[in-house]
């Protein structure tokens, strides 16, 4: 339910409603009738519609607060509720500003989604600081999480949230942290976009950090006794590649899930080895291994072709998946960014050449898709693709290789890296 739409603009008539209710005057069964199935449809369509409520502006807070102010019953079929800033904090209808924001949470006990949104800004930026939110939601907010039975949690754009609300979370099965920073509590760690951890009975969506070059406290905090939430037994993970990940990092989470761990999506440009005589990631020990997608970047440097990690690193580490093994589909996402002719063809066949010798290891190999991230130039497009398809032919041939593309410009190309 967006509460930007006003549910009195789709009233009937008063008139129609008396001109056919009037008809049935004398006829007392049918009017018990309609009243029973008023009633019954009352009933069910409020909760679809407060099923999940979507909070845009201060005006749709208000609404939402007078209405369940006059008609308490309604909190009971909010289950899903979404708090978007997207006004932005400078905006004199900011949502967060709201005081009828706190009645509202305060009155709510059977959520089990909620979504902050503080709109973080293109750059990266963080729009909204927790503890500049009015005291009163913050206590709010976190009497929300430990009063209601939540299950999945999204917050996106705050910074100096407390970790201390991580500990309310005693159902949690999805937790989304994006462009999301921890306070002083979690020692100014940073999360952006970065991991995504999930099981039948916990999963966190895009939790990560942006300071390579210091220890993930956040990842080993979370390994701890002390931890509310359990990284382990793990059926997905996903570590992207917008920021860097510790080498280490990925070695312990797939120990921790070696056994369970069905899905993966790595961005390997994103992992920083130790030196370049660092073992490559052993995914041999993924025994339960479904779906495979890996992300690198390659572009044209006065030297040749770059790629980043070292391609040879990449194939080391598909050519460590075990065989027998149980993988049947295989992502690709390679980033491009190529400037004139191609001035080393050779290299790039090579590339996929160690790609294919590490793609015959999967027996029950279905689908290897390609998605290619171009930087605005067909003609690179073609004659990348064309390369693939020439030393993937085997898979080709089995209708088994997908390609992709998707253009980008310049602008959006550097602000996606």
């Amino acid at each position: 339910m967006d509460l930007k739409e006003d549910i009195q603009n789709y009233n009937l008539p008063q008139e129609l409603i008396d001109t056919v209710i009037s008809y049935l005057r004398d006829d007392h069964p049918s009017l018990r009738i309609c009243s029973h199935t008023a009633r019954i449809l009352r009933i069910r369509c409020q909760q679809y519609l407060f099923e999940k409520v979507i909070i845009q502006d201060i005006e749709a807070s208000q609404r939402l607060c007078e209405v369940l102010m006059t008609s308490s019953h309604l909190s009971a079929y909010i289950i899903h509720m979404e708090i978007n800033g997207s006004s932005g904090r400078h905006h004199s209808h900011w949502i967060y500003e709201d005081s009828g924001l706190s009645l509202v949470l305060d009155s709510i006990r059977h959520l089990q989604v909620l979504d902050l949104n503080g709109n973080p800004s293109e750059r990266g930026q963080w729009s909204i600081g927790w503890l500049k939110l009015p005291t009163k939601l913050q206590f709010a907010i976190k009497s929300t999480l430990e009063l209601n039975p939540i299950s999945e949690l999204a917050i996106r754009g705050f910074s100096d949230v407390p970790r201390s609300i991580l500990h309310q979370l005693s159902v949690l099965k999805k937790l989304v942290l994006d462009m999301t920073h921890f306070g002083i509590e979690i020692e100014s760690e940073s999360l952006q976009k970065t991991l995504d951890i999930s099981r039948s009975k916990t999963l966190l969506e895009n939790f990560g950090y942006i300071s390579p070059m210091t220890d993930n406290c956040i990842l080993e905090w979370l390994c701890t006794t002390d931890s509310p939430i359990d990284i382990s037994q793990l059926h997905t993970l996903s570590m992207g590649m917008k920021e860097l990940h510790d080498y280490n990092d990925v070695a312990l989470l797939l120990r921790l899930n070696f056994q369970t761990l069905q899905h993966f999506t790595f961005g390997l440009a994103s992992v920083m080895p130790q030196s370049v005589e660092t073992e490559p990631v052993d995914l041999g020990i993924l025994s339960s291994l479904r779906t495979l997608s890996l992300h690198a970047v390659l572009f044209e440097s006065p030297g040749g072709l770059f790629h980043n990690p070292p391609m040879q690193w990449i194939t080391d580490c598909l050519k460590r998946i075990a065989e027998p093994n149980l993988v049947e589909t295989v992502t690709f996402v390679v980033q491009i960014s190529l400037f004139g002719p191609i001035s080393a063809p050779f290299q790039c066949a090579a590339i996929f050449k160690e790609i294919a010798s590490a793609l015959m290891i999967m027996p029950h190999l279905r689908m290897a898709t390609f998605r290619i991230k171009n930087l605005g130039n067909r003609m690179r497009f073609q004659q990348f693709s064309s390369t693939i398809e020439e030393e993937l032919s085997w898979l080709r041939l089995k209708g088994m290789l997908h390609i992709e593309e998707k253009i980008f410009f310049k602008q959006d190309f550097l602000s996606s890296k």
